[in-house]
This record gives C-alpha cells, structure tokens and sequence, in this order.
C-alpha cells in the first residue's frame, strides 16, 4: 500500500461534476431514509464518472493491494459504506455516497466480500467498516459545517490509502506475506489496525504473496549487488563495466519501488533488509 494524494485525484474530476453531486448531496440532507436509499441507487453512475481519476491518481493499480488494474476491472470502493454497514444496525454513511473524497480504487478481489475456500475465511471488504475505538459517527443527522466528513469521532480499523500514518504501519516479508511493520506498528492498536486491514483487503492471497514474493526477491538481489559494488569502490577505483553496472542496478531498484510500480511496498521492505546504507535511504527518500 502507498500513499495515494487526493490532490491529484481533484484535479482530474471530470468537468461539472463537483456541481452534480453537491445537488445529489442536498437532496440526501432533505429526504427521509427510505428516499435516500432511492436517490443513491438511482445515481450509482455518478461515481463511476469519476473512476478514471482514481485510476490515474493511484498509478493504475488497486489502492490498497498495489495490483496493476485494466481501468475497466477497477471499481470505485466508497472507504465508509454509503449503505447499511454488513454486521451492525446502522443505515451507513449515506451523506459520502456522492463525496469524492469517500471514494478509493479497489480490485474486485479487495472490494467484493467472499469465502477464502482455501484458507476457510472471509475475506474482502464489502460493506464493512470496523471501528478500532471512537463513536460511530450520527448517522440520521446532517453533516455539520464545521466536520463535512462528519467522522472526527472515529476511529476506524482499516487502513486508509490516503493516510500517510496509516501506510508506515504496512509491510511485507521475503515471502510476500503482508505483516505489521516493525518500527511503526508498535503499539496493539496498531497491529490490530493492519491485522484487520489484511484480512478485509484481501491482502493475503495467495497469489498476491507470490507475486510480492517474486519482487521482494528480485530487489534484494539488485541491492545486495549494489552494496557489493559500492563496498568494493571503497578500495579502489571502479571499472567502467563497474560504473554502468551500478547505474543499471540504480535505475532497476529505482523502479521498483516507484510509486506506480506493481507491489512497489514490498520493493521498498525488501530495500530495507540491508540496513542503513546512505545509497538505499537516498533510493528511498526519492520514492516518497
């Protein structure tokens, strides 16, 4: 998981669009519960209108697992359910149905709630949205002016891609199985957050592993030669063939652990293994 900046989603809204769902907004404030259910229905294109903004502000990939997505296999996820939340009583967040800044970009695989046959558990999101403390935010009333979002009271379990706290707490092992970072997710609260957010996101598949397995690898190799090159210039002066191997080596671990690189999270742990090289934080640094 990377941060995605909702900056870049706004500047790609279509043209009118903001004009469009403030007034379907306005009409869910002034309707009683049932009609609401109907406006949201009625305009459920509205939110696929901005699908392609996700898609590009998020470097084509789902938000949450970093696979690379078609623009038309990726689905426009609402972070807190626009309807009934599965598992509790309340109606769900029915004023972020057409607020832009509720909507994240995610697999089918993320998204859609399902038995895991082979691990005998539920997996993928749906219409959950677990709280790891705080109240659940009114859900009959208006949006006060002052919190539009009207959830500062909350605080959610699932990690949010727009978070940059949230990401830090994220990531992934030689096997490409996601786990709690070890410097960051330091606290039981912490952990939970990410154990929960594996689980509702899907995250451990088993052919997602693999693939965060295969990158993992890949960049551990590169920057092991790396050290080695740069450890060995220390002696003495480097070859050519040396140089260009060091630069090839440079733009290899770079992109992989670009921000619109597929698994790019699990590049960046790999990265990581070696320790505090002033080349791999300079590496890092630039990826964000």
């Amino acid at each position: 998981m990377r941060r995605i900046s909702q900056t870049r989603v706004a500047r790609r809204l279509p043209p009118g669009w903001l004009v469009k769902a403030r007034a379907l907004i306005d009409q869910l404030v002034a309707a009683t519960p049932l009609q609401r259910a109907r406006i949201i229905k009625k305009n459920a294109a509205v939110w696929s209108e901005v699908r392609a903004a996700l898609w590009q502000a998020g470097g084509e990939k789902c938000w949450y697992s970093e696979v690379l997505l078609p623009e038309g296999q990726a689905e426009v996820e609402h972070f807190r359910p626009k309807g009934r939340l599965s598992g509790e009583k309340y109606a769900g967040y029915w004023w972020l149905a057409f607020d832009w800044r509720n909507y994240r970009l995610a697999s089918h695989l993320a998204n859609t709630r399902r038995t895991d046959k082979l691990a005998g558990a539920l997996r993928g999101k749906g219409s959950y949205f677990p709280l790891i403390a705080g109240t659940r935010a009114a859900f009959n009333a208006a949006p006060p002016a002052a919190d539009p979002l009207c959830v500062g009271c909350e605080r959610p379990a699932l990690l949010d891609p727009i978070d940059a706290d949230d990401v830090r707490l994220l990531s992934f092992d030689q096997d490409g199985l996601p786990c709690p970072d070890r410097h960051h997710a330091n606290t039981a609260d912490r952990r939970e957050r990410v154990e929960k957010s594996i689980a509702f996101y899907a995250l451990d598949d088993g052919l997602l592993n693999a693939r965060r397995a295969e990158v993992w690898k890949s960049t551990l190799v590169w920057a092991e030669e790396f050290d080695r090159l740069v450890t060995a210039a220390d002696a003495g002066p480097m070859t050519h063939a040396e140089e260009r191997r060091l630069s090839e080596l440079r733009n290899l671990i770079a992109d992989a652990i670009d921000q619109g690189a597929e698994f790019s999270a699990a590049a960046i742990a790999a990265l990581r293994v070696p320790g505090k090289r002033g080349w791999n934080e300079a590496l890092l640094a630039a990826a964000g």
